[in-house]
């Protein structure tokens, strides 16, 4: 198994003699610990809940508590990459069915509030109402 494509070839047989180390070992932990001293790129394969809840997410601000006005606060995975000229959050807040209409409506197509009324009363525009 000294190169590639001999890995590659060989790739089932090796993946029985990986598997067959790794079982050998005391704990996931001491795979990852062995694997990391020999400069091999190792990390567990989380679940969702896992990831979620991993203190490095939760450091680089990947997992985010967001504010839903219906169903209150819940963690969400946010955006797990950062670029320089990239906003570090972008709102998260959706709105109501039909909430910007209006504003849309206005700034995007110069409709006055009269033309956007008539619309809303011939149930061409709809929406739904807003909890308080």
């Amino acid at each position: 198994f000294s190169d590639p494509a001999t890995r590659i070839e060989n790739r089932f047989e090796l993946a029985k003699v990986i598997e067959a180390w790794m079982a050998e070992q005391d704990s996931d932990d001491a795979v990852q610990k062995i694997l990391e001293d020999g400069r091999i790129p190792v990390a567990p394969i989380l679940e969702v809940e896992e990831a979620m809840a991993h203190p490095h997410m939760i450091q680089r601000e990947t997992v985010r508590t967001i504010s839903d006005r219906s169903i209150g606060e819940f963690q969400v995975p946010g955006m797990p990459l950062r670029f320089s000229e990239f906003p570090g959050h972008l709102p998260l807040v959706a709105p109501y069915l039909g909430e910007q209409n209006a504003e849309v409506l206005s700034e995007y197509l110069s409709m006055s509030p009269e033309d956007i009324a008539k619309l809303e009363s011939e149930g061409i525009l709809g929406s739904e109402p807003i909890p308080d």
